[in-house]
């Protein structure tokens, strides 16, 4: 009994002992971070929150680049529809001349040639007038409109009898009113109702008066002159775009 008891004594200390060394290493298992759960961890809700905000900024970047671009091409497809609506009529109304269809009437201070002495005068200075007209709108086209009402009042000075003078008169107001010198393209276009009431560009004159008049301010006179449009021009396209202009007028409240 004796030799078993000093027998247990002598293994009871390694066994202590033992049990004493596994204790810490299981602590450390049961403390340790687990690595791949750390990989695997979501990120916060502050930084989702940055995310997000640093994504609806750049939205709104988006949004206002999309709308200045829509913008943008929306003028310019209107200044490509005027031009390309200033180049037909042009174009439309030369060809007119050419084939001998169209007349533009005098001045009204000046007297009419007599049957005599027209042919002799008409004949060679017809390709002249024609080319020096046509170089004068080459210029309107360029975007050179100094250059161009300078041309056409050069043209009216040298031809003030030219079937293309009133033409003339018309495009050097129409070339005041693209630089909106709308004071002096005023001028230009009543000289066009003064001085050729019968020519075909009256029409376009007495509508761009009354364009000229809105940008001026000068409301009454404009929808006089709108209304005169739509009244000696019933279902012609300067009367709907007369009437579109006083639709606009009477929403702004004039």
């Amino acid at each position: 009994m004796i030799s078993v008891s000093r027998n247990w004594l002598l293994v009871l200390p390694l066994v202590l002992a033992g049990v004493s060394m596994d204790a810490p290493a299981a602590q450390w298992r049961s403390t340790a971070p687990d690595k791949e759960s750390t990989k695997t961890a979501s990120p916060t809700s502050e930084t989702l929150l940055e995310l997000l905000n640093q994504l609806e900024a750049l939205q709104a970047e988006v949004r206002e680049l999309r709308n200045q671009t829509e913008v943008q091409e929306n003028e310019i497809r209107q200044l490509q529809s005027r031009v390309q609506d200033l180049t037909q009529d042009l174009d439309r109304r030369v060809r007119t001349l050419e084939r001998g269809g169209g007349t533009a009437s005098r001045p009204a201070n000046q007297s009419a040639a007599s049957p005599a002495a027209t042919p002799p005068v008409a004949a060679p200075t017809s390709g002249q007038e024609q080319q020096e007209y046509e170089a004068a709108f080459q210029l309107m086209k360029e975007g050179d409109y100094t250059g161009a009402s300078r041309s056409f009042r050069a043209f009216i000075t040298r031809y003030p009898g030219s079937p293309l003078a009133a033409n003339a008169q018309y495009w050097i107001a129409e070339s005041n009113y693209f630089v909106r010198n709308f004071n002096l393209a005023l001028k230009e276009f009543l000289k066009v109702e003064e001085l050729y009431p019968n020519s075909r560009k009256l029409s376009d004159a007495l509508l761009k008066i009354g364009y000229t008049y809105y940008e001026l301010g000068e409301w009454t006179k404009s929808r006089q002159y709108l209304q005169k449009v739509i009244d000696r021009y019933p279902n012609s396209r300067n009367a709907r775009s007369a009437s579109s202009r006083l639709a606009i007028m009477k929403k702004e409240g004039h």
